[in-house]
C-alpha cells in the first residue's frame, strides 16, 4: 500500500512539473537573414531564466518569420520573451504570439497581439 501511495505521489509530481514547460509559436517581423538575425534572437532569449530552447522557421520571402520557443511559464512570461526579442533589435523586430496553429504553414496562423507590447 505504501508503495502504491508513493508511486501515485511521484506520478502526480512529475505530471505537474511537466505542465509548466510549454512551447509557443512567435511571429517575428523584421528579421532580414537566417544567420545574424537568428543569432541575435537566440542570444536574447537564451540567457533568460526559464528558457529551454528555440527553433526557427525562416524564409526570406515572407514578411514574418517564426520561432518556436520552449520555456518554463512559471518563471518566464510571454511579455518577457517578446521584450527580449524586440530589445535585441533595438525595436526593429515586431513580435506576436501565434494564437492557433492550424497547419504547418505558419503564415496562415492567427496572431495574438499582446496589449502590453511596446
Amino acid at each position: 500500500m505504501r508503495l502504491f501511495l508513493l508511486i501515485s505521489i511521484l506520478s502526480s509530481t512529475l505530471s505537474f512539473a511537466q505542465d509548466k514547460i510549454i512551447s509557443e509559436n512567435y511571429a517575428i517581423e523584421g528579421m532580414m537573414c537566417g544567420v545574424m538575425c537568428v543569432v541575435k534572437v537566440e542570444e536574447a532569449v537564451s540567457n533568460l531564466d526559464g528558457f529551454q530552447s528555440v527553433k526557427f522557421d525562416f524564409n526570406q520571402d515572407r514578411k514574418e518569420d517564426y520561432a518556436i520557443i520552449t520555456f518554463d511559464n512559471t518563471v518566464l512570461s510571454q511579455k518577457e520573451l517578446i521584450n527580449a526579442i524586440q530589445g535585441s533589435s533595438h525595436g526593429t523586430y515586431k513580435v506576436n504570439v501565434v494564437k492557433e496553429a492550424c497547419c504547418d504553414d505558419f503564415s496562415k496562423h492567427n496572431h495574438e497581439v499582446l496589449e502590453e507590447q511596446i
